[in-house]
């Protein structure tokens, strides 16, 4: 199981301290040590998780900060990490958490929002577009494959990345810098912040009155048909990276 090899490609340091949970790592159980929807950030499943995730961050991330500044873009990104476990808790509170993809996906996010809300102050707008929209789609078909067609359950949390989407595209209409804004753009961001914030809401409530360990809301046969790895009293269990 995950934690227990020591492989630095794929082991994940600090995840487990003697025996236990470690400070940093998301877990189902501990939801009321709230600063852990945040912290779960910073812990990875080795090298091999860890790499894309900083290389995603520096393509993609660095633009949008020279062009929006830091501050709105860390908010946009927090907001999506939290977001991510709210929702994957909401979905499966029987899994733990690692990774920081639900904050790479709202970067992705960001980007579409800003070619949104810039439309005609845009660059190569059109271009921009087609390449968002293509790896959006090709993620997107990829996901739905590995999720329904393979025959296996992998612990890939998906619907982290699906938070992190939502939270850039909701979010970054209404935080971004527009150059010019439009009657319709307000109405955009209004709507945008009140359906961000209901979702939030929402998962919030869900986290406080769902039990630890429950059953999941949405699993494929797969997952269904295997083995429980999910033992509230073995800490050394089965987490979901992403």
């Amino acid at each position: 199981m995950y934690g227990r090899q020591e492989n630095p490609f794929t082991y994940c340091a600090g995840c487990w301290v003697d025996g236990t949970i470690g400070p940093f790592l998301f877990a189902p159980s501990l939801r009321y040590q709230a600063w852990r929807f945040f912290s779960y950030q910073f812990m990875h499943q080795g090298i091999l998780h860890l790499l894309p995730n900083v290389i995603f961050q520096l393509v993609i991330g660095v633009p949008l900060e020279l062009v929006h500044k830091m501050w709105r873009i860390a908010i946009i990104y927090l907001l999506a990490v939290c977001l991510g476990a709210l929702l994957q808790y909401a979905l499966d509170p029987s899994v733990y958490l690692v990774g920081c993809s639900a904050g790479v996906y709202a970067l992705l996010g960001a980007h579409l929002s800003n070619v949104i809300v810039n439309w005609a102050e845009m660059p190569f707008r059109l271009v921009r577009l087609f390449i968002i929209s293509a790896y959006v789609f090709t993620d997107t078909a990829s996901t739905v494959y590995r999720r329904f067609q393979v025959n296996e359950c992998d612990r890939v949390s998906y619907t982290a990345h699906i938070a992190g989407v939502v939270t850039g595209v909701l979010m970054g209409v209404v935080i971004l810098h527009n150059l010019k804004v439009l009657y319709w753009e307000r109405i955009l961001m209004t709507v945008s912040l009140i359906l961000f914030g209901t979702i939030f809401l929402l998962l919030t409530a869900m986290v406080i009155f769902v039990s630890p360990f429950s059953k999941p809301i949405w699993d494929t046969i797969h997952c269904k048909n295997e083995p429980n790895l999910l033992d509230s009293d073995d800490f050394y269990t089965d987490f979901k990276d992403y």
